[in-house]
C-alpha cells in the first residue's frame, strides 16, 4: 500500500492549510526549523480538530473521562488505569522483574514515566541485572553454544557437560531470586508508555516496548535449566522449587495488559510443564513427596481467558491508531494486522468521491468497536467449540471485508458521508484486528495442559500405592481425582492406554482429530497434547 493512501483518508477532513514560507535568503537551518515548526503548528491543528469533532461516549470513543491536553482520549493513561487500578509496588511482580532487569532491559533505557508509574526509584545504570545466556561472547562462539543451551532446559545435565551454561547459571542467581520473589506477589501490572518523538508527538500504543518479554523468556528457561541440573545432581527439592517458580513467573507475566505477555505467559507454563514431566520421569517421588508436589500444583492460579487483554487493551489499540491515523501521526502500513491487497485501489476510488467529502472518525471508532463486542461475547462462551465458530464468523466477515476492499461494492456504498465512514471504519477494522482464534486455541490449549500434568501426577500417585498404573483413568476416582478431566478440545474423554510398564494418554488438539497421541515431532505428523511415561530416551542416548 502507498503511503499517501492513508493521508488522502485524513485529508477529506482534516487538512489545514500552512502558508508556505519561501524566502531565498535563509540559510538550510532556518528551513529546517521553519519546516519544523510548519509541521508542529499542522499536527496540532489536526489534533484540536479532531478533537472537536469526536463524541465521547461508550459507542464511540469508549474512554470518556480521560483526555490528552489537545482534548483526544487517553487511550494509554486508560489502560494503565484499568490495570494499574490499586496495585501498589508492594504488590506488584513487576517492580521485582524491574529491579532485576535494569533501566535498559534490552538495551534502550526505558523512560522514567515508566518507573514513577510502577512507583518505584529508577534504577542505577550500573547494576548486577540479569543477562541472557551469551551476552558478551563473539556471536560465532554464541551461535555453537545455543544447542548445549537449549538441551540444558529440555533434560538433566551435568555440569561438566555444559560448563557455560553452569557458569551462566552462577553469573545470574542474585537477579533471578529477586524474579521469583516478585512472582509470589499477588499482583501484576507493568505499564504502557508510548514513545515520544523530539516534538512531543507521542507514538501510540502500537508503538509502545514490552521491555521485559524477551528477559522474562531467559528467566524461565534459567529456572527449568537450574532444574535440569539439579535433577541430575540429586537435589530435588531444589529442582522442584525452581520448576514451581517457572509456573508462577509465567502466571505473572501473562496477567500483563497485552495479548503478547499473555501468550508468552502461556509459553512460560509450557516450559515449566515440560520441566516437570521430566521431574516425574527422572525423580519418581515416593507418596509423601507426591501429596506435596500435588497440593503445590493445586495451589497456582487458575488459568483465565485473555478477555481483558482482547477486550480492553486491544479495543484501546485500535481507537487509538484510529486517531494517529486521523491526525496523520502514522501510517497505515504500520498497523496492519494481515496484507489488503486492494488497498491501493481505494486510494483512486476515494479521489473519486466529492471534494470536501469528510470522514466521521465516531464512526470509524464505532465500527471498531462492534467487532470487539462481538469478540468480547465469543470469548465468554463456555465451550472451546462454541467459542470456535463464533470468532470464524467473525473473522470470515473481516475477510470478506478485505476481499472486497477494492470491489464496486465499496463505491456503491459510499452513497453518503455516513456510510463512507461507515466502510472506512470497516475497512481500517478488518485489517487491524489480529486473528483472535489462535487466542482462544493458546487458553484451551493451557487449560488442558494443566489438566494432563495434574493427571500424569495422580498417575504417578496410584502407581507409587499400587505397583502399576490403573487400567482405566476411572480407577483413579474418587480416592486420586475427584473427577476426572474431560478434553478441553473435544469436550469428550481423554484418551489413555497403557503402554508396557507405562501409559500414554491425550487430547485430541487444535485439529480436533484423533492422532493416536501423535504430535508434530512424529511421523506422520499430529496435534494432540499427550503425556507418556516413562519418556523416550533422549536422542543420541538410545
Amino acid at each position: 500500500m502507498h503511503k499517501g493512501v492513508l493521508v488522502k483518508l485524513s485529508r477529506l477532513l482534516l487538512i489545514l492549510v500552512v502558508p508556505t514560507l519561501y524566502i531565498s535568503s535563509v540559510s538550510a537551518l532556518d528551513e529546517e526549523l521553519t519546516h519544523k515548526k510548519n509541521a508542529l503548528n499542522k499536527f496540532r491543528g489536526r489534533r484540536n480538530l479532531l478533537a472537536q469533532s469526536l463524541v465521547f461516549s461508550e459507542v464511540f470513543t469508549w474512554v470518556t473521562d480521560l483526555k490528552t491536553q489537545e482534548g483526544l482520549p487517553d487511550y494509554p493513561a486508560a489502560v494503565n488505569r484499568h490495570f494499574g487500578k490499586d496495585v501498589s509496588s508492594e504488590k506488584n511482580g513487576a517492580v521485582a522483574l524491574y529491579e532485576a532487569f535494569g533501566p535498559a532491559p534490552e538495551g534502550t533505557r526505558l523512560s522514567d514515566r515508566f518507573f514513577e508509574l510502577l512507583e518505584m526509584p529508577v534504577p542505577p545504570d550500573a547494576g548486577k541485572y540479569f543477562r541472557h545466556f551469551g551476552v558478551g561472547l563473539p556471536v560465532g562462539e554464541r551461535r555453537k553454544l545455543n544447542d548445549r543451551y537449549s538441551e540444558s532446559w529440555r533434560q538433566p545435565w551435568a555440569e561438566k557437560d555444559f560448563p557455560e551454561v553452569a557458569q551462566w547459571l552462577r553469573d545470574n542467581e542474585k537477579p533471578v531470586e529477586t524474579v521469583v520473589k516478585g512472582a509470589m506477589l499477588p499482583e501484576y501490572y507493568s505499564p504502557l508508555v508510548p514513545p515520544v518523538d523530539a516534538d512531543g508527538h507521542s507514538g501510540g500504543l502500537i508503538a509502545t516496548l514490552l521491555p521485559g518479554i524477551q528477559k522474562s523468556r531467559s528467566i524461565s528457561r534459567y529456572l527449568v535449566s537450574r532444574a535440569m541440573l539439579n535433577i541430575e545432581k540429586g537435589n530435588v527439592d531444589y529442582a522442584w522449587r525452581d520448576l514451581i517458580a517457572c509456573h508462577r513467573v509465567g502466571e505473572m507475566i501473562g496477567r500483563g495488559p497485552t495479548l503478547i505477555e499473555y501468550l508468552v505467559g502461556t509459553a512460560i507454563t509450557q516450559i515449566a510443564t515440560h520441566g516437570q514431566i521430566v521431574f516425574l520421569d527422572r525423580v519418581q517421588p515416593a507418596v509423601a513427596q507426591l501429596a506435596q508436589y500435588r497440593k503445590d500444583l493445586l495451589s497456582l492460579r487458575p488459568i483465565k481467558p485473555a478477555v481483558e487483554q482482547v477486550v480492553f487493551t486491544e479495543r484501546m489499540m485500535y481507537l487509538d491508531s484510529v486517531v494517529q491515523i486521523a491526525c496523520e501521526c502514522i501510517d497505515f502500513n504500520d498497523l496492519v494486522a494481515s496484507q489488503t491487497p486492494g488497498f491501493e485501489e481505494l486510494e483512486t476510488q476515494l479521489g473519486i468521491l466529492p471534494i470536501g467529502w469528510t470522514i466521521d472518525w465516531n464512526i470509524v471508532m464505532r465500527e471498531g468497536n462492534r467487532i470487539y463486542d462481538r469478540f468480547d461475547a465469543a470469548m465468554k462462551l463456555k465451550y472451546y467449540q462454541d467459542r470456535r465458530a463464533a470468532m470464524a464468523k467473525i473473522e470470515g466477515d473481516l475477510k470478506l471485508v478485505r476481499a472486497n476492499v477494492s470491489a464496486k461494492e465499496f463505491l456503491l456504498a459510499a452513497v453518503t458521508e455516513e456510510s463512507t465512514s461507515k466502510a472506512i471504519g470497516k475497512v481500517l477494522s478488518a485489517s487491524m484486528v489480529s486473528s483472535l482464534s489462535g487466542v482462544n486455541r493458546a487458553y484451551n490449549r493451557s487449560v488442558q495442559t494443566r489438566e494432563n500434568l495434574l493427571l500424569a501426577f495422580a498417575l504417578a500417585d496410584w502407581k507409587e500405592q499400587h505397583g502399576s498404573y490403573p487400567a482405566t483413568l476411572n480407577d483413579l476416582v474418587p480416592d486420586f481425582v475427584s473427577k476426572l478431566p474431560t478434553d478441553a478440545f473435544s469436550e469428550t474423554p481423554l484418551t489413555y492406554r497403557r503402554e508396557g510398564n507405562g501409559f500414554i494418554f491425550y487430547s485430541v488438539g487444535v485439529n480436533e482429530i484423533d492422532d493416536n497421541g501423535r504430535s508434530y515431532d512424529d511421523e506422520p505428523k499430529g496435534d494432540d497434547l499427550f503425556i507418556r511415561l516413562p519418556l523416550p530416551e533422549p536422542k543420541g542416548k538410545e
